[in-house]
């Protein structure tokens, strides 16, 4: 009991905003101190007003004997959830992740060791870089502050959508369940020839973040496939109209992992991306692993 009164005269000269007959409120470093009291014991609480008033520390005092508990402090962003806070400033006191957004960005095809593929042969990957696009919504994430509020763990859940065009005039076509790629003849004119997936996005991340509003991220995101097709249009010159070949379920892997890197200022990012995990099983498609990177806007 001793120590609990020396803490609470230490406590006096920080700025009493309310008292009551039984409750004191003391404010230091942006947290709440809730000091309520009777004849037999005293409660004390850290609570965060930033963080919607989560308890982050809780000890009790009775009969000389003290229950003390420590609550992890986390930050969720949802869709948006900053425009309607009055007072924005106060969002890098704590540990806010910068993840959930939309992003724009190209893909491209690598191989194992992490070089693009731009192969000269008529039935080797080559993919349009400017034509392949990503677009994506990271739905909400959740901030786990590790050390202070600088750097901390980053989980989340969002959605992600790539598209793959081939390069000159190949197509993807099904060839008996495999998907293969040949050059059109001469007579024959693709317009698109395109692999589509999306994916549901798990990721784990490292976020470190500075006073000034730049951070960087590194980890890896889990992709669970939703939706895969592909779809090839082209024409021959004998006939003016474009004929459609759509395909769907191409076989590429169910779940695939991405390694993630990124580096922002306050709500504008830039993101690198890249799958070491083959985009088709081995018995259904080329060897090519995802290569993506662009812009991000968080909320």
């Amino acid at each position: 009991m001793k120590n609990l009164f020396t803490l609470l005269l230490l406590l006096m000269p920080l700025g009493i905003m309310a008292i009551s007959d039984n409750d004191t409120i003391v404010w230091k470093e942006n947290k709440q101190i809730i000091i309520q009291s009777d004849s037999n014991s005293i409660n004390m609480q850290i609570v965060d007003p930033e963080n919607n008033f989560k308890r982050i520390y809780e000890t009790h005092f009775e009969n000389e004997n003290s229950n003390t508990r420590w609550e992890i402090a986390t930050f969720v962003n949802v869709p948006f959830s900053n425009m309607t806070k009055k007072n924005k400033k106060s969002k890098k006191k704590s540990f806010d992740p910068n993840w959930a957004g939309v992003g724009f960005g190209f893909v491209n095809a690598c191989d194992g060791g992490m070089k693009f593929i731009n192969s000269t042969s008529p039935t080797g990957v080559s993919i349009n870089f400017s034509k392949s696009y990503e677009i994506f919504w990271n739905i909400l994430d959740i901030g786990l502050p590790l050390v202070g509020n600088n750097f901390g763990l980053v989980l989340g859940f969002g959605m992600d959508w790539r598209n793959y065009v081939l390069n000159g005039n190949r197509m993807f076509y099904d060839n008996n369940g495999y998907i293969d790629i040949q050059t059109a003849p001469e007579s024959c004119m693709v317009k698109k020839s395109r692999l589509k997936r999306v994916d549901i996005v798990l990721p784990v991340m490292f976020e470190y973040q500075w006073k000034n509003g730049l951070y960087w991220q590194l980890g890896a995101q889990m992709n669970i496939q939703t939706h895969t097709s592909m779809k090839t249009k082209f024409k021959y010159s004998d006939n003016p109209d474009f004929t459609n070949q759509n395909m769907n379920g191409i076989g590429s892997n169910p779940v695939g992992v991405d390694l993630v890197a990124r580096v922002g200022f306050e709500n504008l990012g830039i993101y690198a991306k890249y799958s070491p995990v083959k985009m088709f099983e081995s018995i259904k498609g080329p060897d090519m692993r995802s290569f993506s990177t662009g812009l991000i806007l968080t909320y």
